[in-house]
This record gives C-alpha cells, sequence and structure tokens, in this order.
C-alpha cells in the first residue's frame, strides 16, 4: 500500500508539472498566445506610447512661445542653419504650412554657401530634405487631401527618397515608412473589406501581411516596421490616423507580437468609433466602413478573455495618458506665462512631476476557451485516472 501510494503521488506529480502554467513558465501559453502583453511590450516603449497616446502633444500655446523666442534669433544670425528646422518644424506644428516651407528655401540658400561633402552640410542637407518633405506631405493634408492636385505630395516623395538616400537610417528608419505611406496615398489601392489589400503594405512585393507570426515584412527587409509606424505617430502627425494605426496592428501580428497587436487594435476600434474620422482610402464609407469597424472588433489573434482583458487595460491606459497629457500641457502654459521659452533651457521643465503612473499591462495568458478546456480534460485527465485506477488496484492486492 505504501509504494501504491508513492507511485499515486509521483504520478501526479508528474502530470501537474507538465500542464500549463503561468508565463513565469516557459512551457505557458498555446499556438496563438505564445507571449503575454506585458512580455511583449519589453523594449518596445515606443509602440506602447503610439499606441496609448502617453507622449507630447502640445497645444499651439507652445509652438508659438517657441517663435517668439526663435524668429529675431534667426533674423540677427541667418548662418545658424539648425534655426531654420526649429522655426519651421513650429510654424508646421501650427498649421502654418506655406510659411514652413518659405522658411526652408532660406536654409536651402544658406547650405549652398558650404563646401560641397562638408561634415555640417551633408547632415543639414539631410534635415532639409527630411523636413521640407514632411512639409510639403502635411500641406496636402491639411488642405483638402485634393486628389486633383497632387504636387505636394510628389514633391514629398522626392525630397523623401532624397533624404532617405543620404542617411537611411536616421529616425530609426522611420522616413522610409514615410515615403512607403507617401507613395501609397500618390497610387492607393482599390478600397477593400479586407485590410491587407487595403494597407500600407498592400504594395509591397511580399505575400498578405497582416496574419500572425508568419514575418512576410522580415522577409521582405521591413523587419522595422513596427518601430517605424509608431514613430510616424509619436514623432510625425499620425496620432489620429486609422491607416497607419491598422498598419502597426498588422506589422505587430505578422512579426508575432499578438497582444501588442490586439491592443493597436483597440486604438482603431477607437478611431473608427468616431464617424469623423476617416481613411485615407477613396471610397472609405458605407458598407466599407462597417466591414472595417467589424474587424476591429475582432479578437484578433488572442484568446477571447485575453482580448477582454486587453481592451480593459488599453481603456484604462487611454484615460491615463490623457490626463497626464493634460497636466503635461498646463505645465506648460503656466511655463510659458512665466516667460519660459520651451526648451530652450533645461530650467524650463523644473517643478515637472509626473501625476500619475500607465496601468499594469495584462501578465497572464489564461486558458478559458471550451476546446482548450476539453483538450486539457482530455490530456491530463484521462492520465490522472489511469493512475488512480493503478494504485486502488495495487491496494486491493497488498489487502
Amino acid at each position: 500500500m505504501r509504494w501504491a501510494l508513492v507511485v499515486l503521488v509521483a504520478g501526479l506529480f508528474a502530470v501537474v508539472s507538465l500542464m500549463p502554467r503561468t508565463v513565469e513558465s516557459p512551457r505557458a501559453g498555446c499556438l496563438w498566445d505564445r507571449d503575454t502583453l506585458a512580455q511583449e511590450a519589453k523594449g518596445n516603449e515606443l509602440i506602447v506610447k503610439a499606441i496609448t497616446g502617453r507622449f507630447d502633444r502640445f497645444e499651439p500655446v507652445y509652438y508659438e512661445a517657441r517663435l517668439r523666442h526663435l524668429q529675431p534669433l534667426l533674423e540677427a544670425e541667418p548662418a545658424r542653419l539648425d534655426l531654420y528646422d526649429d522655426v519651421g518644424v513650429a510654424l508646421d506644428r501650427l498649421h502654418r504650412g506655406d510659411e514652413a516651407i518659405a522658411v526652408m528655401a532660406g536654409k536651402r540658400a544658406q547650405l549652398d554657401l558650404l563646401p560641397e561633402g562638408s561634415p555640417e552640410r551633408v547632415e543639414h542637407e539631410y534635415r532639409y530634405l527630411a523636413n521640407l518633405g514632411t512639409f510639403h506631405a502635411h500641406r496636402w493634408l491639411r488642405n483638402g487631401k485634393d486628389r486633383g492636385d497632387l504636387s505636394d505630395l510628389q514633391e514629398a516623395e522626392r525630397l523623401i527618397a532624397a533624404a532617405i538616400e543620404l542617411n537611411p537610417e536616421a529616425h530609426f528608419g522611420r522616413e522610409r515608412y514615410q515615403l512607403m505611406a507617401i507613395r501609397w496615398l500618390i497610387t492607393p489601392p482599390a478600397i477593400s473589406e479586407s485590410w491587407d489589400e487595403s494597407s500600407v503594405f498592400s504594395g509591397l512585393d511580399a505575400p498578405p501581411v497582416g496574419a500572425l507570426g508568419l514575418g512576410n515584412l522580415e522577409s521582405a527587409g521591413y523587419s522595422d516596421a513596427a518601430e517605424g509606424i509608431a514613430g510616424l505617430i509619436v514623432l510625425g502627425d499620425g496620432w489620429e490616423s486609422i491607416d497607419l494605426f491598422v498598419a502597426l496592428m498588422m506589422a505587430l501580428d505578422d512579426r508575432g507580437d499578438g497582444h501588442l497587436g490586439a491592443a493597436a487594435r483597440s486604438r482603431v476600434t477607437e478611431l473608427l468609433a468616431d464617424p469623423a474620422r476617416s481613411s485615407l482610402l477613396p471610397g472609405f464609407a458605407g458598407t466599407i466602413r462597417t466591414a472595417w469597424e467589424e474587424l476591429a472588433k475582432d479578437d484578433g489573434f488572442v484568446e477571447p478573455a485575453d482580448a477582454r482583458r486587453i481592451r480593459k487595460w488599453f481603456a484604462a491606459a487611454r484615460t491615463e495618458a490623457e490626463a497626464w497629457r493634460a497636466s503635461r500641457n498646463a505645465f506648460v502654459e503656466r511655463r510659458v506665462a512665466e516667460g519660459t521659452v520651451p526648451d530652450m533651457s533645461k530650467a524650463f521643465w523644473m517643478g515637472w512631476t509626473e501625476t500619475s503612473t500607465p496601468p499594469a499591462m495584462p501578465s497572464r495568458v489564461l486558458p478559458v476557451s471550451g476546446d482548450q478546456l476539453l483538450l486539457n480534460a482530455v490530456l491530463y485527465g484521462i492520465p490522472v485516472l489511469l493512475l488512480i485506477g493503478v494504485a486502488v488496484w495495487t491496494m486491493r492486492r497488498g489487502s
């Protein structure tokens, strides 16, 4: 009898040791839930900020204060090339695109005075091309997106392509995804109810993107697609772009980050819920919009329980991010009223303290689906019953 109990306990221990655990165990997870959101987010801080909106988006007062300080400096020191970039970006942020483009003409004149191939000229040539190309793209987007006049987009394409040729790794390679998006706008795909046929990636010479873990973007040479798209959202002007968030979601899914992909899907859902927002693709309305809304509500490549937890986390993270941003902008307004110039000295942010902390991300995979529960019952229940039967038979023989 003693040996029978030993066999039973040892057998149960062996079975339990093989059962699924939480994320601390390397055995945890299932085919479509290999990683959890918290694990995927490690090293992906830029992507998490892009999804939740916890990054600076300053009000006009910030850029107006900078202009009041910078424009007199530029007039007094026209040879200072960095001032053209600062003034131009501030004007662009204020949606004064014509003026931003005009400022860069002044920089062009100064660049032409520098020796060909000098380090200063090469560096500022890149900045000139990247900024001016961005200003042209933004002007087209803000001036009605007139598909009858693509001259701004075409000029943006030329300038950004030249910037990439000079410095392909600048801004973590963000410009090549900006160029991809510009070309997608110039020659858009036919609008479709399917994201893989309509996304920014649709023009790539690669298999369709969007299924979990296929790695089609990496195979096509775009392994940093998620970071590049996130950079356009955080460092550019893409926070309210349905198309960029669809691309971010697809890039995350394609590389196997299904939980972060589900979080990006929540942002797509949030944007589509606002009828004033639209895809930049012609014909985005009616049944097409409805189809995209239904796609966004899907659980994606995670278990239904995980999808619910991610949506709950996303809602809390968005609330915290908006409160944080409001606090940051209120601080900026106070400092500007005191006469301090934004980011022109380290003293500007003295006195700023974090007002809140982002909510903790989900960190556990829950095996809750009916199929998974049935599979667990078969895989682990039958061995346990067999061990119990062997133990009972052994005890009866010994009695």
